[in-house]
């Protein structure tokens, strides 16, 4: 019984934070914007549910916070050094998303995979596809990482025989 009920919990909140980031990518694929209406909901959403997840609320709120001081900085240096936006703070803010699902202690391997395959899309446009895009829309890759690096934890999770009575 007790499986039961922890895998449907888990089952119902993954398809909540998936059906978000779905959102997310389709915004910032057709608009550039990862719209606040969905990310801040998101972030509250991820602290609450880290109240009972392993993860716990501290490391939710630490990793939503360091997410997003990680990027916003980076969006802000890059701008006083090149006098124009490359990173915007949606991205920041889905970061935050990240942190908040995942913990502080995942940020860097999401930070790594959405990094990896936004450049690997960008490289392939340009061999296979001869395009060099100037501007690449970010949460498709941000979103596809913290998407991955939550499922993973959540069947890692899961998977522990010691987890359940």
């Amino acid at each position: 019984m007790a499986f039961s009920a922890i895998a449907t919990y888990e089952i119902w909140t993954g398809l909540l934070l998936l059906a978000g980031l779905i959102l997310i990518v389709i915004s910032d694929i057709r608009a550039f914007r990862v719209p606040d209406s969905v990310s801040f909901p998101l972030i509250l959403t991820g602290l609450i549910v880290s109240v009972w997840s392993p993860i716990g609320w501290v490391a939710s709120l630490v990793g939503a916070l360091i997410g997003y001081a990680i990027f916003a900085g980076t969006s802000k240096a890059f701008e006083r050094l090149r006098g124009y936006e490359g990173l915007g703070l949606g991205d920041a803010k889905l970061l935050a998303v990240g942190g908040a699902w995942c913990g502080a202690q995942a940020l860097p391997v999401i930070v790594l995979i959405a990094a990896l395959s936004g450049l690997l899309f960008a490289g392939w446009r340009r061999l296979v596809a001869g395009q060099t895009p100037r501007v690449l829309p970010f949460a498709p890759f941000l979103g596809t990482a913290i998407a991955a690096v939550y499922l993973n934890s959540v069947v890692l999770v899961s998977a522990d025989p010691t987890r359940f009575p």
